[in-house]
């Protein structure tokens, strides 16, 4: 998935009200990733979203992220690590 991929087709705008501790953190977390706070949420959807249909649509409380993408990567090969983007260098006139 590219870094800010948007939506395609029929989408619709979804407002949430968050502690301004949380915003910060997801500020922060998006700045860090190179992303924009709205594609770190719906990166988090889709994460929901597996892992409720790895539960046979079930959502199982307290979640344990850890514990699924721990058994979702025993169950698939390992993929070798993007390297870092590097910024463009400057021409020297």
């Amino acid at each position: 998935m590219p870094r800010n991929s948007k939506p395609s087709g029929d989408t619709v705008s979804f407002g949430v009200r968050l502690s301004k501790t949380d915003r910060e953190w997801l500020e922060k977390a998006a700045a860090d990733a190179g992303v924009e706070v709205s594609q770190l949420v719906r990166w988090a959807i889709d994460a929901l979203r597996q892992y409720i249909n790895a539960h046979d649509g079930t959502l199982h409380l307290p979640i344990d992220i850890k514990k699924f993408w721990t058994a979702a990567q025993e169950a698939r090969p390992a993929q070798p690590a993007a390297a870092p983007a590097e910024k463009p260098k400057r021409k020297e006139a």
